[in-house]
């Protein structure tokens, strides 16, 4: 009998076991696995020797768990190797907002520009609309075209309230400023309302243009008095124009008071205006010596007040030594550097009076020839003829035949604007670095003789081309002929009506 101590059994006890089967590696063998009943050993069944007692229990064999498979599990191990390429779809967010559209830049937008007066005027214009464009589009509104002193712009919007400061409008980046603003108010109201821009012309600038240009000033509704600009010489070297304080009001203003004061006579009746002449007649006032009676006035030339007018030769029947003493009146047309038409030429392209006509009273007058020469105009073809003071034409009414008619000169048959030379001559004087004067030869030579005929080539580079004229004299040269030929025409306007 083998040895059964220490729990060892025998190898006879061993066979008497049943045989355990092997497991088997795989997912089969895990299923199909049954562990066997467990056998405990009889101690009865085996004697042994007498004194000793073996019991033998062999320990229950626990299979491992079963592996547990998933069918989602296989299925994505076997998709694996097709999914890997593809991206996971991005998850929206719920407050994600859409893009917003960007806006139509040809819609349109409504722009209010000042008229004159208490008009305004709508322009339509679009977001692409350029800055020079709307300039001209405001400057033809507001009458300033033709004027040298364009306005100082400014805007507001239509949402803006009353008391906002307006904002300048003088360069391109205002102006894309302006367009800007104006989408950003409609987006932020949702398109629920029209903005407009209202363009801002200041009160001073309007009331002069209409000074300038003769009209009746509009009444203010706030007290006190304007300054009247000069809209055609403001911030020029010229220092004639009180700076800048427009001699037109201060015109219209004497030629009110005169027409007042000499308006007045029995004999000659209230629809006349008449002044006693130095032979003790009455002597009626033309409108060419009221005009010139009131520049004198507003230039403050020296001897001349509303009782006294300018020693000139259209005021010489109110002077009694006038042919002894002044000037005496000529008895031809005399031809000037300025054309057939001197009188209205006898200022120089800055303002009021000519160089050298300075210091002396000036001559104004639709068709006065003689006024302007008589007081100094270098020319060397006049001639004159002087009036003894014991003549019986020194008297006021025949010296009145040989006064020049009050009438306006035909246009059609004369050339109103100066002649080149010496408007050149008159421009130097004021800007002698520029020595403008070696051009007038080169002028003869091509046969230029008025300055209409320089503003007929178009551009200032012909300028250039033609007379081999500097940049910047072409330039000059080409902006004072503009400036004169619209001075001239303003003067044969007045005078046709």
């Amino acid at each position: 009998m083998a040895n059964t101590r220490n729990g060892k059994v025998s190898k006879a006890k061993k066979k008497a076991l049943p045989k355990q089967p092997k497991r088997s590696s795989g997912p089969a063998a895990d299923m199909d696995w049954e562990p066997p009943e467990t056998i405990t050993s009889n101690p009865l069944s085996n004697p042994v020797s007498a004194g000793s007692h073996v019991s033998i229990d062999s320990d229950p064999i626990t299979p491992p768990p079963a592996a547990k498979h998933s069918g989602k599990r296989a299925a994505a191990s076997i998709n694996d190797s097709d999914s890997a390429d593809e991206k996971p779809a991005p998850k929206k967010k719920k407050n994600q907002k859409e893009p917003e559209a960007k806006p139509d830049p040809n819609r349109k937008l409504v722009v209010y520009i000042p008229a004159g007066g208490d008009a305004i005027q709508r322009k339509n214009v679009t977001h692409t609309t350029s800055f020079e464009d709307l300039l001209d589009e405001i400057y033809e509104i507001v009458g300033c075209t033709d004027v040298s002193i364009k306005p100082k712009l400014s805007y507001k919007l239509s949402t803006a309230s009353p008391k906002a400061a307006a904002i300048s409008l003088s360069t391109e980046t205002d102006w894309e400023g302006c367009l800007d603003e104006v989408t950003t108010v409609e987006r932020n109201k949702k398109g629920n309302v029209s903005v407009s821009v209202h363009i801002i012309v200041s009160e001073q600038y309007l009331v002069s243009l209409l000074a300038n240009k003769g009209k009746t000033l509009p009444s203010r509704k706030k007290k006190g008095k304007l300054q009247i600009l000069d809209l055609e010489h403001a911030g020029s070297d010229d220092d004639d124009f009180d700076d800048g304080v427009g001699i037109m009001a201060k015109e219209a203003k004497h030629m009110e008071q005169l027409q007042k004061m000499y308006s007045h006579c029995q004999m000659c009746g209230p629809m006349k205006v008449c002044k006693i002449s130095a032979a003790g007649g009455h002597q009626p006032l033309s409108n060419n010596q009221l005009r010139g009676w009131s520049r004198s006035l507003a230039a403050e030339t020296h001897g001349v007040t509303l009782q006294s007018p300018p020693k000139a030769a259209m005021f010489a029947m109110f002077f009694k030594n006038f042919g002894a003493n002044g000037p005496a009146a000529p008895t031809v047309q005399p031809q000037s550097p300025f054309g057939a038409m001197n009188p209205l030429m006898g200022v120089n392209p800055f303002g009021f009076m000519a160089p050298w006509m300075q210091g002396v009273p000036p001559a104004f007058g639709g068709n006065t020839m003689t006024s302007a020469l008589a007081y100094g105009t270098p020319s060397t073809s006049v001639r004159t003829s002087t009036v003894p003071a014991s003549s019986p034409r020194a008297s006021g009414s025949s010296l009145s035949a040989t006064l020049p008619s009050s009438d306006p000169p035909d246009m059609d048959t004369a050339n109103p604007y100066p002649e080149i030379d010496a408007f050149i001559s008159s421009l130097s004087l004021h800007h002698a670095k520029r020595n403008l004067t070696q051009y007038i030869s080169r002028f003869d030579d091509l046969d230029f003789y008025n300055i209409d005929e320089i503003s007929k080539l178009g551009t200032a580079a012909e300028l250039i081309r033609l007379f081999g004229m500097s940049d910047g004299n072409a330039f000059f040269l080409f902006a004072q002929v503009k400036l004169e030929m619209k001075r001239v025409d303003r003067i044969i306007r007045a005078a046709r009506a």
